[in-house]
């Protein structure tokens, strides 16, 4: 069983403002927006994300190859978070005590 505390940072409000406007460009009828949606790069600085090769010996394209792949990423993850929860105001909207449940 895996347990997860969750604590308030401020840092992570810029993950959240990506979320929603994520999830505002996914469907705007049920999600209103962020305002001005913060980038990739952004986020990856409020969540304290550096790439791998650090030091005196940084090999430049392995870093840009690598910062490109986490964007990548958190790109995709968020647009899976955007459809989940776009699904699951849905399926509130049909049926909350159903939904709730989830």
């Amino acid at each position: 069983m895996l347990r997860l505390t969750f604590t308030p940072s401020q840092r992570i409000e810029v993950l959240q403002r990506y979320l929603e406007a994520k999830c505002h460009d996914k469907d705007p009828k049920y999600f209103k927006s962020p305002g001005l949606a913060p980038t990739e790069t952004e986020v990856l600085a409020a969540i304290g994300w550096s790439p791998s090769s650090t030091g005196e010996t940084r090999n430049w394209e392995d870093e840009q190859w690598e910062r490109q792949e986490v964007k990548e990423d958190l790109k995709s993850t968020m647009l899976k978070g955007a459809n989940e929860w776009t699904s699951w105001v849905k399926s509130f909207e049909k049926n909350p005590e159903k939904a709730l449940k989830k």
